[in-house]
């Protein structure tokens, strides 16, 4: 079974969009000249007028910062000019100022095969210059160090990190002003839906890539994503302090903080099959999407519509499998959009499948039993009346379409089909002689 990352892989890799790392380590190069809005990912056509409605009208932002400037890069690094064992933490405030009275927690910690992992939080609050200070900690290799710093509403931490035998660790970390309000935020959303037809399920992953163009953090509250009514098995592969966390009964719901910067959240679910050939998916989006792609995973004779997208065009994931996908990007005048309709057409009814193979099995007992009743001669065949001969080639009739029928769908394979198709000839071929020989 095909996990979620691989998934991921296919459509970021039939995308030509490949994921940024962490917005405490996007190189400054790639960063977009200032007063423009972030670039596509690569291999996107994006021209500058279709993405001018994803982002909210732009506000002044803070001096020395123009809108789509790299966010101030956080760090975590061995020191030589800091004693073993210690950790320095610097704050800083969204224009490299000093940032006192953070209140700062240091998460310890430690596993052991023997006796089970140990959690120790040591607690902090960051003086005049922004800075802490944690001494006398364990270089062991059994011990990892993480940090979070809380502002307001936001909360900002660095990876986790081992001691260094020798040195001490630096740590620099940025928080800013949160906000609830995407348009203060100049927030605006990438996507992806990849949908994997399963024998009892769609396996649906979504991914979002949350640009924030601004100096202030966003912190979504109310903001919940509804899923397909029924959906299951919800997972979040929530890193950092940004993803989505599941909402029961309805959807999900982005939680944490979104800092300036990038952020690539994801998450999955399932939706029962309904045994049908079509089935539909209505899924709402979060604010300021403004370029969307559905992808799927198809059979042969699947066809995908997506309501307000382009034509589905078929193509090849990087395993070889067969996908559809189809794309769509707001337009100037058009804004962005809420919400999503997929509709899948020409889906295998795996369902009726099981019973058609429980079918044929069935069939070819009955033309046995058929043949066999035959050749028990003449005077078998004398004890049953006309309208018991006519019910009987009526019935092999019947399931001899329904045997063609389940072949030519794909639901029985070659050799199935020629046993099934054999027995059921040779019975009738024995019930009336003027049946057509195989």
């Amino acid at each position: 079974m095909r996990r979620s990352p691989a998934l991921l892989a296919a459509a970021l890799a039939l995308t030509a969009w490949s994921p940024l790392p962490a917005r405490a380590q996007v190189p400054a190069q790639a960063a977009p000249p200032p007063a423009q809005a972030a670039p596509p990912p690569a291999g996107v056509s994006a021209p500058a007028q279709a993405a001018a409605p994803a982002h909210p009208p732009v506000v002044a932002p803070p001096p020395g910062h123009a809108v789509g400037t790299p966010p101030p890069k956080d760090s975590s690094q061995p020191d030589p000019s800091l004693p073993a064992g210690t950790i320095e933490l610097e704050v800083l405030d969204e224009l490299e100022r000093p940032a006192p009275g953070i209140p700062v927690e240091l998460l310890v910690s430690y596993e052991s095969v023997a006796e089970g992992p140990k959690h120790e939080t040591l607690e902090r609050t960051t003086n005049e210059q922004g800075k802490v200070r944690f001494d006398s900690l364990s270089r062991e290799l059994r011990y990892s160090y993480s940090i979070i710093a809380r502002r307001g509403a936001g909360t900002y931490g660095v990876a986790p990190f081992r001691l260094n035998e020798n040195r001490g660790q630096r740590v620099r970390l940025h928080v800013f002003p949160t906000t609830e309000d995407p348009m203060k935020a100049l927030v605006g959303m990438r996507g992806f839906v990849y949908l994997q037809p399963r024998e009892d399920v769609f396996h649906v992953e979504v991914l979002f890539r949350v640009l924030n163009l601004s100096t202030t953090s966003w912190v979504p509250r109310t903001v919940v994503m509804q899923l397909p009514q029924g959906f299951q098995a919800f997972d979040s592969s929530k890193e950092g302090a940004a993803g989505f966390v599941e909402e029961p009964g309805r959807g999900a719901r982005m939680d944490g903080t979104f800092a300036p910067g990038q952020h690539d959240v994801r998450f999955t679910f399932q939706v029962p099959r309904q045994g049908k050939a079509s089935q539909r998916f209505e899924l709402t989006l979060p604010p300021h999407v403004a370029d969307l792609r559905v992808i799927t995973e198809a059979a042969p004779g699947m066809t995908l519509d997506v309501e307000g997208f382009g034509p589905a065009e078929a193509t090849r994931g990087p395993s070889g499998d067969r996908v559809l996908i189809t794309r769509r990007v707001a337009g100037v005048g058009s804004g962005t959009f809420n919400d999503v309709r997929i509709d899948l057409g020409g889906l295998p009814v795996h369902g009726s499948a099981r019973w058609i193979a429980v079918l044929v099995a069935a069939l070819i007992a009955l033309g046995g039993l058929v043949t066999a009743w035959l050749r028990r001669g003449d005077e078998a065949r004398a004890g049953a009346g006309e309208g018991d001969l006519e019910r009987a080639r009526e019935l092999l009739l019947e399931e001899l379409v329904a045997v063609e029928r389940a072949f030519a769908q794909g639901h029985v394979g070659p050799r199935t089909h020629e046993q099934a198709r054999r027995q059921l000839l040779d019975a009738l071929a024995r019930l009336d002689p003027t049946a057509p020989a195989h």
